[in-house]
């Protein structure tokens, strides 16, 4: 006989949907030949599968208390569980599988044979859009920003400031409305609940999981989610990746990496592109390494999905493995849509959006009052020596202005004429170098209107030059301004990454509200 509802225990949690193509346990599960995985068969429920559990002495024992004789270490043991159970049901005429693991059991289950998007949209089904506890966020940019936020008490998405053209929802914790999924749920690729399930209704409860799963309810409230779209249709998927696969080998600038997501930061010591202890540690992840590793093949989606990168401790550990794909940040432009590539996923941006970004860029006009002389020095510092020389202008580059608020050090700009123009200058690169720039002329022409100190400082810098005092103590007339952004490039015209016009939009309508005028300019780079 079924037990009561009420004779049955809260048990937390983590349910994973596997993907529908994915069928037999040898797909799903990575034993290998491994000994210590054992296996039961449950009547009537499913496959458990777990690994056996020794006593261990924890390294902290010697690396922290270095053994000491008065610590009794028979009393200190480790015991790690691994553990998953396989569950199928039938659901619309069709076998689905679910994995639950227990302890460290998540780790039992290959990489990619489960529905990403299963915990989130579930919650998202059963959370009201004022019931919201936390949430995990990726911020699509040139240097991807994920972030953790929680609140005191529920509340809506504008609690937490996100940016619906940008901001990637990856998880969401909240009140459930259905107390069959209990009070609190957290969905991310796993549905995280508290409730009362157990081995005696766990097949029920998984089909009511997977056809909460299939509503399309959160579109009421949620709607934003799906602004920045999955791509799922299989024919632009094979599109996509081929089309990654040659931009990657050609050196695309618009294909670049990042970690993919929150790590530990206080134990960091460096990334490896291997997963071995003696190979070179590097502090950022640079495409380039990639490139130029002879060990990579990079011919396929499957060859990135094989090579390995790793981020370790500063006891010369593994902190966290990640495949390349994962790691690969690219935009790609196919039949006139934008593409972004992110944790392994193809993302549609809005068409709408789109074509606010290009507007704003196509208003911007080319700055013409000078005619920069072709890039052909050793470096930016070289080359703006020469052309404030030819233009009779003061060059500050690298002449930083030291600035507390948080700024540290300013660059005033590369290049400031005598008619008022502040000229920064920068080679072409990917969407990180380009949004850098923005970033500078944006943040210096605030504080040249805003702050009395930081034009003080400038003031002081012009007297020290001995150059023309266009920039007083007083607050100046910002019309009489120009914010110019001038880019060292190869192209014959101003191709800039979709994301760096973003971050151009978003400087131009800062500095448009204060008054300046911004202009681009290019120069020829024929080094």
């Amino acid at each position: 006989m079924a037990k009561s509802i009420s004779d049955i225990k809260n048990n937390k949690l983590n349910i994973y949907l596997i993907k529908e193509k994915y069928v037999s346990k040898a797909e799903i599960t990575k034993f290998d030949d491994d000994s210590n995985i054992l296996r039961i068969e449950l009547s009537d429920v499913g496959t458990f599968y777990y690994s056996k559990s020794f006593k261990n002495t924890p390294d902290w024992v010697s690396s922290f208390f270095k053994n000491d004789e008065t610590l009794v270490e028979s009393h200190i043991f480790s015991a790690g569980t691994k553990a998953v159970l396989l569950v199928d049901i039938i659901h619309e005429n069709k076998k689905r599988i679910f994995a639950i693991p227990f302890g460290s059991g998540r780790f039992l289950l290959n990489d990619f044979c489960f529905e990403e998007r299963f915990g989130l949209i579930t919650s998202l089904n059963i959370i009201e859009s004022n019931n919201i506890r936390g949430l995990d966020k990726k911020t699509l940019s040139s240097n991807p920003k994920i972030s953790r936020e929680q609140i005191a008490k529920v509340g809506d998405a504008y609690d937490f400031q996100i940016d619906f053209e940008k901001d990637l929802l990856q998880s969401i914790t909240g009140r459930s409305n259905d107390l069959d999924f209990g009070n609190i749920i957290t969905g991310k690729e796993a549905l995280s609940i508290s409730t009362k399930v157990d081995i005696t209704n766990i097949k029920e409860f998984l089909k009511k999981a997977i056809t909460t799963y299939e509503k399309v309810d959160y579109k009421k409230n949620f709607k934003w989610v799906d602004q920045i779209k999955e791509v799922q249709i299989p024919e632009i998927l094979n599109e996509l990746n081929s089309e990654l696969i040659v931009k990657l080998n050609l050196s695309d600038d618009n294909i670049w990496l990042a970690v993919p997501e929150i790590i530990d930061w206080t134990n960091f010591s460096g990334f490896k592109y291997s997963k071995r202890k003696k190979d070179t540690l590097f502090q950022e992840l640079e495409i380039d390494k990639i490139i130029q590793n002879e060990s990579f093949n990079l011919a396929t989606i499957d060859d990135l999905e094989k090579n390995q990168i790793t981020c370790w401790s500063n006891e010369n550990e593994i902190l966290y493995t990640w495949n390349l794909f994962k790691c690969i940040n690219a935009e790609i432009d196919i039949n006139h849509k934008k593409y972004l590539l992110s944790n392994s996923k193809w993302f549609e941006i809005e068409a709408e959006y789109v074509e606010l970004v290009n507007a704003s860029f196509n208003e911007i006009e080319l700055f013409d009052r000078i005619d920069f002389p072709d890039y052909l020095h050793e470096n930016e510092k070289e080359y703006n020596v020469f052309v404030a020389r030819e233009i009779d202008a003061l060059c500050l580059d690298a002449n930083n202005i030291q600035y507390g608020g948080g700024h540290s050090k300013i660059e005033f700009c590369d290049i400031l004429t005598k008619s008022k123009e502040l000229i920064h200058v920068k080679r072409y690169g990917g969407s990180s170098v380009l949004s850098h720039l923005f970033n500078q002329g944006l943040v210096s022409g605030q504080l040249l209107i805003m702050d009395m100190k930081f034009r003080q400082l400038v003031y002081e810098l012009l007297t020290a030059e001995n150059f023309e005092l266009i920039i007083t103590e007083e607050r100046p007339n910002p019309s009489e301004f120009k914010v110019v952004y001038a880019i060292i490039t190869k192209k014959d015209n101003l191709q800039l990454p979709f994301f760096s016009k973003v971050t151009l939009k978003n400087a131009k309508m800062i500095l448009d509200s204060y008054g300046y005028e911004l202009n681009l300019a290019l120069i020829k780079n024929i080094s």
